[in-house]
C-alpha cells in the first residue's frame, strides 16, 4: 500500500515580481448572486390551472396559487377529485428579459417572453 500526503511533493523558490490580483475576481464572485436574484424577480409563473376532460369542452377544476404555495380547488371540486389521470395541466409563465447591450437596452429596455404549455396527468 502506498501512502501519500496532500499538497505538492516539492516547492520551487522563484524570485521576481509578484503579480497583483485584480479586484474583478472578487467582484465577479459577488456579482453572480445579485444577477440571479434580479433574474428571479423578473421570472414568474403567472398561472397553473387544472382542467378535467368532458363530453364537450374541458372544465377547470382547480389552480395552483404561487402566493400561498397551495392547490386551490374550484367550487365543487377537491384536490382528490381534480388531479386524476387524464387531467390537463396548463402552465402560463412569463419572463421580463432585460438587455445587457447598451444599444439594445436603450432601444427596447426589456422584452416580455411568454410561454404556455400543457401536459396530461398520468397514473
Amino acid at each position: 500500500m502506498i501512502v501519500s500526503t496532500d499538497g505538492p511533493r516539492s516547492t520551487i523558490q522563484s524570485v521576481g515580481k509578484m503579480n497583483r490580483t485584480i479586484g474583478m475576481v472578487i467582484l465577479i464572485g459577488a456579482w453572480a448572486p445579485l444577477v440571479r436574484a434580479r433574474s428571479r424577480r423578473r421570472q414568474r409563473i403567472s398561472s397553473i390551472s387544472y382542467w378535467l376532460p368532458g363530453s364537450g369542452a374541458a372544465t377547470q377544476c382547480g389552480s395552483y396559487s404561487v402566493a400561498s404555495s397551495a392547490f386551490m380547488p374550484v367550487s365543487g371540486y377537491t384536490q382528490a377529485t381534480c388531479l386524476l389521470p387524464g387531467t390537463t395541466i396548463r402552465v402560463h409563465a412569463s419572463y421580463d428579459y432585460a438587455f445587457i447591450t447598451p444599444m439594445l437596452k436603450a432601444t427596447f429596455g426589456s422584452v416580455a417572453v411568454v410561454v404556455d404549455a400543457s401536459a396530461l396527468e398520468e397514473a
